[in-house]
């Protein structure tokens, strides 16, 4: 017996949640994520019935590199301690 899942598309969320601007990590193309900002965002089109690859452009704050990643996430920010 197999696992039994509905499939979601999220395409649109994720298209929504990063935005031009937001500084992110993206995994770079040595395959190590880095601290970025966004450049440019995806744009679903209007009659999409699947899923789609999104990509987004980005800039590295360190290195000030540009390349175009389809792995992104909410950068962590840790709470520092007080003391």
């Amino acid at each position: 017996m197999g696992w039994e899942y509905e499939e979601v598309d999220v395409t649109r969320f994720l298209a929504r949640e990063f935005q031009v601007g937001d500084l992110i990590e993206a995994l770079d193309p040595e395959n190590v994520f880095c601290a970025a900002t966004i450049l440019e965002a995806p744009k679903p089109p209007a009659g999409l019935t699947g899923p789609l690859d999104l990509k987004w452009q980005v800039e590295c704050k360190k290195t000030k590199k540009r390349f175009t990643s389809s792995c992104v996430r909410h950068q962590f920010d840790p709470v520092s301690p007080t003391g």
